[in-house]
């Protein structure tokens, strides 16, 4: 299946894509994805003028073939003649559109995915001029709730956690899209009042979107005759569109960022990891000059780690860490604090289990280190350890039986968030199906879980503690 690649985190990125980063991790950016961000594959959903020349195809051999005959393939064209037709006529156009392409089904492609755990994280809001559902199934490959606003009254029950915005429509309600040229020039009210706040208010970033729809342009417009600066507005796309040069008043191109929106949001995950393992660094620091860990060489371990994880693509530390939560929810996860102390307790492991490998099987990600698997468990809501473990325990199994884990590997679980005791170490029978010869010879405790809290790792005093608490 062809797909990009991402980068690795040590790759280095832009001082344009640092500074929208920044931004991003002041909750300061809004993100609207156009038709780019779905026609890259492995999605491959078409453009504009490709449904048009199917839709055109396809309405030959219907009440409307006269209606179009003489039409060229645009869509907006076709969709007002048959706005004109009848109220009927242009509901066909949109079932015949959505019965046409797998707007439903297509396969969310690596853009979806980062979008997915940009908004995951809670850092950005997003909207969309596309139908399809691929960043929703992105989020749920991502193991997150993500809610999707498609008409009003969703917006008005969503409230804050409102993420992603549909601004034209979506191909789970079919008389929802937005085809015409009255239906698109003059959306609902509350589109345009949600784009005007977003351009008013925040850094937006127009990633794919080729077409300036009039009800955005007329925004950005009334902005800059009010003093407002272009500054904030942003355009990814692989090609300068001149309508946006124009419109911006901007010959130099500096809104314009040269990237697919692969690249550029995949950049932006690079970015935001590396400013969060950076604190990583100062937290270690200022723990070294606090207190020393006999025996423990802190500073240079955390190099170590990074150095680790910079061999690997930043999204799989993000899917690493967003698995690990209970329960799946939207909220800080890399861009959290408690990220930073996970990477100090991994530091610890590091420095007597050096890390040896991190791998991505089906979107499940696994970090290793010498005879063991590093899993975290982490506790977004108040809850009985009991439970977290037991939560953690079958989804361990659930990831051993599908071999997206190593089944013969033991693993060491870093829990936070969690009230009362953690479990001792558990027999063969709860980590795989049924324990073999080996199990029986080494003994029962050779598959076994170790639960480590991750206080308790934060808090050990030297080198020999240390492999007590982890079991080695």
């Amino acid at each position: 299946m062809e797909m990009y690649e991402p980068k690795i985190l040590g790759s280095n990125t832009t001082v344009s894509v640092n500074n929208i980063a920044l931004q991003i991790a002041s909750k300061n950016v809004v993100i609207v994805a156009g038709a780019g961000v779905s026609k890259a594959p492995p999605t491959g959903l078409p453009t504009g003028q490709d449904i048009a020349r199917t839709l055109k195809h396809r309405l030959s051999y219907t009440a409307l073939a006269d209606c179009v005959k003489d039409l060229p393939e645009d869509l907006l064209a076709i969709a007002d003649a048959a706005e004109s037709h009848s109220l009927e006529a242009l509901e066909l156009v949109q079932k015949t559109i959505l019965d046409s392409f797998d707007f439903k089904t297509a396969y969310p492609n690596y853009a979806h995915q980062f979008l997915a755990l940009l908004m995951a994280e809670g850092t950005v809001q997003a909207m969309t001029t596309n139908w399809d559902t691929c960043i929703e199934r992105a989020a749920a490959i991502m193991s997150s709730d993500l809610v999707a606003c498609r008409q009003p009254a969703e917006l008005a029950g969503a409230g804050s956690s409102a993420v992603l915005l549909k601004l034209h429509g979506c191909a789970e309600i079919e008389d929802s899209i937005r085809v015409s040229s009255s239906q698109v020039g003059k959306p609902a009210w509350w589109v345009g009042h949600q784009m005007s706040a977003a351009i008013a208010r925040n850094m937006v970033v127009f990633v794919g979107a080729g077409s300036i729809f009039p009800y955005v342009r007329e925004t950005i417009i009334g902005i800059l005759e009010i003093g407002g600066e272009d500054s904030r507005i942003r355009v990814v796309d692989i090609q300068l569109n001149q309508d946006w040069n124009d419109l911006l008043h901007n010959p130099s191109g500096e809104f314009f960022i040269r990237d697919s929106a692969e690249e550029f949001l995949d950049g932006i995950i690079r970015s935001l990891t590396m400013s969060k393992l950076s604190q990583a660094v100062s937290l270690a620091n200022q723990l070294t000059g606090s207190r020393s860990i006999e025996g423990v060489d802190i500073r240079n371990a955390i190099q170590q780690v990074i150095e680790f994880f910079q061999q690997y693509p930043a999204h799989s530390l993000w899917l690493w860490v967003r698995r690990c939560i209970f329960p799946s929810v939207c909220g800080p996860a890399v861009l959290s604090p408690t990220f930073v102390r996970y990477m100090l307790a991994i530091t610890l492991i590091h420095s007597i289990l050096p890390l040896q490998e991190m791998e991505t099987i089906s979107n499940i990600v696994s970090v290793g280190c010498k005879d063991f698997i590093i899993e975290l468990a982490w506790a977004k809501e108040a809850v009985t350890s009991d439970i977290l473990c037991q939560k953690k325990t079958e989804s361990v199994i659930a990831n051993k039986r599908n071999h997206t884990l190593p089944a013969a590997t033991p693993c060491i679980i870093i829990v936070d968030g969690v009230v009362g005791p953690l479990p001792a170490p558990t027999t063969p029978e709860s980590v795989v199906d049924t324990p073999g010869v080996a199990d029986i010879i080494d003994g029962p405790q050779t598959l076994a879980a170790n639960w480590i809290s991750l206080d308790s790792l934060l808090t050990v005093p030297s080198i020999e503690k240390l492999h007590d608490l982890v079991g080695v």
